[in-house]
């Protein structure tokens, strides 16, 4: 299930001499870990499929690493024990959010959304939110891109074809490049931020927007849309929208202060 490359955590922080290409990883591996993980350092031209051969276990350790992109030699991974299941090793309580029907929360921190229903976790995963500064806003003069910390409601659920208005600045106008790509996108805000289905490599890397694995952006869209009512894709109706707003809770923790719902 995993090529036989171990090494001990700590000559894996001391081999790993290159910038950290997956920082969640690298921070992850500094601290001490249970006994039955492991970190690797990837060797030169490992891929996903040679180096977690098992589909199910491989989809595991990329989703823990907060990672959909190739890898690189050299970069750490964090490696769970195969038999691990999923919710188990959520950096979420189990049970949380009581008394609020639905609620989906992202935390970037730790880099990782969660779903509740009922107060219970149903599933959780990677999640990458704005970084701190986006050199190419306010005409080039740069500016901040934290996503907007808070308590929201969803106003509209995107067709997987869904692309952005306004990022790369200048796309769509004659000569430019083509906007970038937000499958399945649903909105929180109304200034244009939703989470969307995007590459990672374990930091927070967008304009404001949630980015999560593609099956993880299906499955809130979808979910979303059965909560409302909307068997389409596109913004919700007057009916929809309220519905969303008194049932369905989005929650942004803020990027500095201690994680958790209190």
């Amino acid at each position: 299930m995993w090529k036989k490359i171990w090494l001990t955590l700590g000559s894996v922080i001391l081999m790993s001499s290159m910038a950290a290409a997956n920082p969640f990883a690298q921070q992850t591996c500094q601290q001490v870990l249970p006994s039955d993980w492991q970190c690797v350092e990837v060797p030169s031209g490992a891929s996903w499929e040679w180096l977690v051969p098992d589909p199910n276990y491989r989809d595991l350790v990329q989703r823990y690493n907060r990672q959909n992109t190739g890898l690189h030699a050299g970069q750490l991974l964090v490696v769970p024990p195969s038999y691990a299941s999923w919710n188990s090793i959520a950096p979420f309580a189990q049970s949380d959010y009581h008394g609020q029907l639905d609620v989906i929360v992202f935390d970037p921190r730790r880099l990782a959304w969660a779903h509740y229903l009922n107060g219970q976790l149903m599933t959780w995963g990677p999640a990458v939110g704005g970084q701190n500064w986006c050199a190419d806003k306010n005409n080039g003069r740069g500016g901040p891109c934290r996503t907007d910390v808070g308590s929201f409601y969803f106003t509209e659920a995107a067709s997987p074809t869904r692309r952005s208005n306004a990022y790369p600045v200048n796309c769509g106008q004659p000569g430019g490049r083509r906007c970038s790509p937000m499958p399945y996108f649903t909105r929180f805000t109304n200034q244009g931020q939703g989470i969307h289905a995007r590459s990672m490599r374990g930091e927070n890397a967008s304009h404001g927007c949630v980015g999560v694995f593609e099956a993880d952006a299906i499955y809130i869209n979808g979910h979303v849309r059965a909560r409302v009512g909307k068997s389409g894709y596109g913004y919700f109706n007057s009916d929809q929208l309220l519905y969303s707003q008194l049932n369905i809770q989005f929650v942004v923790l803020p990027y500095d202060a201690p994680s958790g719902n209190s």
